[in-house]
């Protein structure tokens, strides 16, 4: 056990008179996780300026919002988001119009309607939704495209019908895009032949240079009637998911492969609003080498999406104990925990009794 226990009070002035300096140190927590700045904005199309098209164009509003931040479409269905959405105008924390326009071309008005993130994450709460965080990994996308008979890869600016659509399906669920640069290095590890078979274990290798932890990977081709078939693969967590659709027009293939990404992502981040432990959990983290280091790791710690609460209570030499107060499930923190840079789980046994979880940390660059 450790030999020199700080008081919870001394813990609390040790941390406020390191926050200066760890919001200065603090890094990213995850090396592909990208933070999404407009969790609770969206953009909805109205008939006119009227408060009747502005009612409507709330309750639709946060029906995206609420399935963006849980992950999972069925939240609609629970009784509480139900009645918020029946007066989702009280949600509203500003809202404005501007002219945009239809697939078409035609011209259209377009309600921007932000929405209270205090507001919608206390309705989730208590509706015991899970809420997945705005730091979410970033999906990459290779996109094999036959029109014509003539096959080629999908660049990030090519091919807006499909891209344009990707995009706003992405930006529907809250799920960030990446693509490949397709340069010489990319098509040597994933060639267009390769793409068109679908084949994953080609496809994982090529995405270890960009450190994705998502890939989708797809096949489109017009048929000869003008209609689109299209075939994908997403990989992720160790797992592959495979799916199929056809459709008239191109931009209907883009919310298949994004409601999967965002449902298997959701399914693994996103975090139920129930305490792990009543009376938190003990971590041990060796290799504190100073007052940097306590800053980092307090700064880091506090910042994942699983806890709500850390206090350094205890020292020893270069270790310290931290008690955590987190939601949803231990895998969950385990994995927050372990995606922090500077942080290293240590394997099972010599922990000290009443202490959960135990990790290294070395400075981070």
């Amino acid at each position: 056990m450790f030999s020199r226990w700080f008081s919870t009070r001394f813990a609390g002035w040790l941390a406020r008179c390191l926050l200066p300096l760890a919001v200065c140190m603090a890094l990213s927590s995850a090396a592909q996780a990208v933070r999404l700045t407009a969790l609770y904005d969206v953009e909805v199309p109205v008939a006119d300026q009227s408060r009747q098209s502005l009612g409507q164009a709330a309750s639709a509003g946060l029906g995206e919002v609420v399935v963006r931040v849980v992950g999972d479409r069925e939240a609609l269905e629970q009784a509480p988001v139900r009645q918020a959405l029946s007066r989702a105008e009280s949600f509203l924390r500003q809202f404005s119009y501007r002219r945009g326009e239809t697939p078409e071309g035609e011209p259209q008005w377009l309600a921007r309607l932000s929405f209270d993130p205090r507001q919608v994450e206390s309705l989730l709460r208590g509706a015991g939704l899970p809420q997945w965080a705005a730091e979410r990994p970033a999906a990459w996308v290779w996109v094999a495209l036959d029109e014509g008979g003539q096959r080629r890869f999908v660049p990030a600016d090519g091919y807006p019908p499909l891209v344009d659509a990707l995009a706003g399906e992405a930006q529907r669920r809250g799920v960030p895009l990446r693509y490949p640069l397709l340069d010489l290095d990319d098509s040597l590890a994933y060639s267009l032949d390769d793409a068109w078979r679908l084949d994953a274990w080609e496809a994982q290798a090529a995405a270890r240079r960009y450190d994705a932890e998502l890939v989708i990977t797809g096949r489109i081709a017009q048929l000869g009637n003008g209609r689109w078939l299209a075939s994908w693969v997403l990989l992720f967590d160790g797992r592959d998911y495979r799916l199929d659709a056809e459709a008239e027009d191109i931009a209907a293939l883009a919310a298949g492969p994004i409601d999967l990404a965002a449902d298997i992502m959701a399914e693994k981040y996103a975090i139920a609003p129930v305490a792990i432990s009543a009376t938190g959990l003990l971590m041990r983290v060796d290799g504190i080498g100073g007052f940097e280091d306590y800053a980092q790791l307090l700064n880091r710690v506090e910042a994942l999406a699983p806890v709500t609460r850390a206090v350094l209570v205890a020292v020893e030499g270069d270790s310290a104990v931290l008690r955590l107060s987190a939601d949803g499930e231990l895998r969950q923190l385990r994995a927050a925990l372990g995606s922090i840079r500077g942080m290293t789980a240590v394997a099972e046994g010599g922990i000290d009794p009443g202490v959960q979880l135990h990790f290294s940390w070395h400075t981070a660059e």
